[in-house]
């Protein structure tokens, strides 16, 4: 979504053709985008997901984009030519609470081009709360839901209606400093895990009696013969 085009130079000359301006809603849209794209500061976003190549999946997303605790601006383009554009002015955080600050905008960019809502809280990403539906849901508090992301990322609803995903897209907007802070916690999280895996093979490093210990029980009770033997052995 935020390749640079093809021939960038013909811009003005497309849009004289046009009669200097023009109140098509595709081309006003296409328009913005190359403007976009040729922005200094969009040159320096970093992408975090892109369903085309780490798959499209809320596992996957999830994987990609947590932990990056900075701006980002997401494109989801679905059926009927939709793309829209949903800019958060702070990191993605998964719970029952709506989330974002006042600076956070939803934009319609396909087939026409509008603000559809902006303000404080317009995200949901639920997971395991049974109060509220599983997915991401988009819409300010007190005002209709725009878009909704099912939990298997197979459909978004579009104002309730389903259509098909055609491909989602992340870019984190903050500083460098912010990728590699999210590359440390996901670096810590699988030295945890790893610990963890090592506590429970091993029980008598961690003062655990193996002849005490529950995993003994569960084992007997399935037939297993295991002596008095320690792991460690």
């Amino acid at each position: 979504y935020t390749k640079l085009p093809t021939n960038p130079a013909t811009d003005g000359a497309s849009a004289s053709a046009a009669g200097g301006t023009t109140k098509d809603p595709m081309w006003t849209s296409m328009l913005l985008l190359r403007k976009m794209a040729r922005l200094s500061l969009v040159q320096g976003w970093k992408l975090l997901y892109n369903s085309s190549d780490h798959g499209l999946s809320l596992n996957r997303f999830n994987n990609h984009v947590s932990a990056y605790h900075a701006p980002s601006v997401t494109f989801m383009a679905f059926e009927g030519r939709n793309l829209y554009c949903l800019a958060i002015d702070r990191g993605w955080l998964e719970g029952a609470h709506k989330f974002g600050g006042p600076d956070c905008m939803l934009i319609q960019l396909l087939p026409v081009y509008r603000v559809v809502q902006a303000g404080e809280k317009i995200v949901r990403w639920n997971e395991n709360a049974r109060e509220f539906p599983k997915g991401i849901s988009v819409g300010c508090d007190g005002k209709s839901e725009v878009l909704r992301l099912s939990p298997d990322f197979d459909k978004i609803l579009h104002y309730n209606a389903p259509c098909e995903i055609h491909k989602i897209e992340v870019l984190g907007c903050g500083a460098d400093t912010a990728l590699q802070a999210q590359k440390n916690q996901k670096d810590w999280e699988i030295k945890a895990v790893q610990r963890e895996r090592s506590r429970k093979l091993k029980p008598d490093a961690y003062g655990e009696d193996w002849r005490n210990c529950p995993d003994k029980q569960i084992l007997q009770w399935g037939g297993v013969d295991v002596g008095n033997h320690s792991y460690n052995r």
